[in-house]
This record gives C-alpha cells, structure tokens and sequence, in this order.
C-alpha cells in the first residue's frame, strides 16, 4: 500500500496515509481483533469505541470487498448504497456516488479494483457506504438568500473528549458531493467560545 502511495506523494506519506489516504480507516477495522487479543494495544473498551465510531470503509481484495462482489451480482441496485473514492486524489476530486454511475460502470470499476494487476494510469478507489446528509435552510449572502444546503465537517476529541472544531463546508442540496472540489460549495470556519 506505501508503494501506492508514493506513486503520487508529494508530501510526507505519513500525512498523506493518515489524514488523507482513508483506506487507513478499513485497516484499523480489519486489524481491530488482532490489536485488542494478539497484540494487547487497545482495551476492551477501546477497540469498541472504534468500532462504533470509524466509518465502515472497503478496501479492495479483503473480505468485505468479495462480500460486496457477491452482493452486487445478486442485486445490481447494490451499487446505489456506496459511494466511491479515489485513494490518490483529494479535494474530493473522483468521488463517484453508485446511485450516479450505471451498472457497467459499476462493475468494471470493482472488476479493476479486484485485479492484482493495479495500473497506477487506473484510478483506484476505497468503497464506503452512503451517508444521507440531512437537508436544512442556509443563508448563503443577500444574492443566493436562503437555500435548501447540506453540511459536513469534523471536529477533534481526546481520550473521548470534545475538544474543539475543525473544518466545515457546505454546499447546495443540489450537490452531491460536498468537498474543497465542489463547485457550489463554501468552506466554513468554527469559533467556539473557551471559558477562562
């Protein structure tokens, strides 16, 4: 996989493969057993936590990818609960949503990404389910006035802590996809008051 990576690094790939690279989020999952009994890292109550929290990510040739291969030939409307991203781009440049692309496409996307022959001219993607965002008037300015928008950000904890806000955007509910690439989309800053 740092092969992969570094294909495309341009910045250091440890960066690159923790806060951008998301096929990290199906690694820990997949080696949460192994990190909890075998390797004895994690508590009990640790390794729950992440289960419950991190977003259930596919990685191309684990198990839950061939679970995903056999489901999608039972029943091709399989591909409209998943969304699609690319393992080498950001900004959310490439995300395909299956409810968008048809079933060929679909699956000569899965086929390719079940070939051991990965070609770095291919685009490769890691597979999560879809996430409805939820639907809520914003005031974009006193041009666009209030809008149907959708949201979605991040905010940082410790230990399970709140401690603080991170980045936000958000995009008109006409956006499928809402990241720095969408083009109605507006970054959002957080403030959050800190009692002294």
């Amino acid at each position: 996989m740092v092969r992969h990576i570094g294909l495309c690094c341009v910045n250091d790939p440890r960066s690159v493969f923790i806060t951008h690279d998301k096929r990290i989020l199906g690694i820990v999952l997949q080696e949460l057993n192994t990190l909890l009994n075998k390797h004895q890292v994690l508590s009990p109550a640790q390794a729950q936590n992440l289960r419950e929290r991190i977003i259930p990510t596919i990685i191309p040739g684990s198990s839950d990818f061939k679970t995903l291969l056999e489901d999608s030939q039972k029943d091709p409307r399989t591909k409209n609960g998943y969304i699609l991203k690319p393992i080498r781009d950001g900004c959310g440049n490439g995300i395909l949503l299956g409810k968008n692309i048809s079933v060929h496409e679909w699956e000569t996307i899965l086929a390719s990404l079940g070939s051991h022959a990965a070609k770095t001219s291919v685009p490769l993607y890691m597979i999560q389910h879809l996430v409805p965002l939820r639907t809520f008037d914003w005031f974009w300015d006193e041009q666009r006035k209030v809008r149907k928008s959708r949201m979605v950000g991040t905010y940082f904890s410790v230990n399970g802590r709140f401690v603080g806000l991170g980045m936000w955007r958000t995009a008109s509910a006409s956006e499928d996809v809402i990241a720095a690439s969408t083009k109605d989309a507006t970054a959002l800053l957080s403030v959050v008051p800190v009692d002294r």
